[in-house]
């Protein structure tokens, strides 16, 4: 996994980009097998990005309810691959 892709990914949540954030990293993460711990680690940041979008640009608190359920999914399924947690 390339730093490079997280520092510029950073940078559009940082100037508000969160749809392009959004978008950028689902590029990547379409190329991961499913059910894998990189699949469930962009999906879990391609949905924070959703998340900042509902609710700052859209300010729509349903949508953002029903990202967090799903992202609440998506890192139990990815802290099964550590057996630490």
């Amino acid at each position: 996994m390339k730093k490079e892709i997280f520092i510029y990914y950073k940078k559009l949540i940082i100037k508000g980009l969160y749809f392009e954030a959004h978008e950028y990293l689902e590029s990547y993460w379409r190329k991961f097998k499913k059910n894998t711990k990189e699949y469930y680690f962009f999906k879990i940041f391609i949905q924070l990005a959703a998340l900042f979008y509902k609710i700052k640009k859209q300010n729509n608190l349903k949508g953002a309810k029903k990202i967090i359920k799903n992202l609440y999914k998506n890192i139990y399924h990815f802290t099964k691959f550590f057996t630490f947690l």
